[in-house]
């Protein structure tokens, strides 16, 4: 149930209630989708398997032991069994490791899928496959030292194409994805909850916009799904759902 935080907030907008009707505005099926087959799908599928995973953990050393010979060469009076000066490389190595590690991520998403779009894609078409890469891609780079203050992770999300106004608190913990479709307003604070515009509907994926209005919450273990929002001033509970919600 979504309850009001200002005392004016309490009539709900009649553009809301046309958000929350019963589908939502989300173009669900009457009739199963079928899931696209081929060959392609499974090699697209078995990349970061093969590709990416093991070209991550190997960048990593490599990364690492090029700065210890980098710091032989440059020190060569410092001896590599200096445990100080190994330590220091290696505090080096991984503030630049999460710092320009989760930009790589960036340069992935706008390469791979440039921005989400809205609509209703068959599961493992092309646009789910490229949809999934990114996906997959996300929970492997992570988010580095731009989660480590409110201000560096709004603007973090707003290069990935989110809409976050001035203020907005988001947890780290959020489960926050298809950032282009998701718009955060002003002094909003967003609790560990999933915050996507992703959806699966009759053997088919749903993009669709999500919104939180200025100053609204959304509270812990809380999902707000594709096609709702959350009208300005107002907080969703913890353990709701948005298609749940009361307009």
């Amino acid at each position: 149930m979504i309850k009001s935080r200002r005392d004016q907030g309490d009539e709900t907008d009649p553009s809301s209630s046309e958000t929350n009707r019963n589908d939502h505005g989300a173009p669900f099926g009457q009739t199963h989708t079928p899931i696209e087959r081929g060959l392609w799908a499974d090699i697209v599928q078995l990349v970061p398997l093969f590709v990416v995973f093991p070209v991550y953990q190997i960048a990593r050393y490599l990364i690492f032991f090029s700065l210890l010979l980098e710091k032989s060469r440059l020190f060569a009076t410092i001896s590599d069994r200096d445990i100080v000066t190994f330590l220091l490389t290696y505090m080096l190595y991984h503030f630049l490791w999460i710092t320009f590690v989760p930009l790589v991520f960036v340069a992935i998403k706008w390469i791979v899928i440039g921005r989400y779009k809205a609509g209703r894609y068959p599961i493992r078409g092309s646009y789910y496959l490229r949809w999934w890469f990114v996906d997959v891609c996300r929970k492997l780079f992570l988010r580095g030292i731009w989660g480590s203050d409110p201000r560096l992770l709004r603007f973090y999300y707003r290069m990935l194409g989110a809409d976050i106004g001035s203020g907005a608190r988001i947890s780290l913990e959020c489960d926050f994805a298809e950032y282009d479709l998701i718009q955060v307003g002003r002094k909003a604070a967003i609790d560990l909850c999933t915050l996507r515009a992703f959806a699966v509907d009759n053997g088919a994926m749903i993009l669709g916009p999500v919104r939180v209005g200025n100053e609204s919450s959304v509270g812990l273990r809380s999902v707000v799904a594709p096609f709702t929002q959350i009208p300005d001033y107002k907080h969703l509970g913890p353990v709701t759902s948005s298609y749940d919600a009361t307009p």
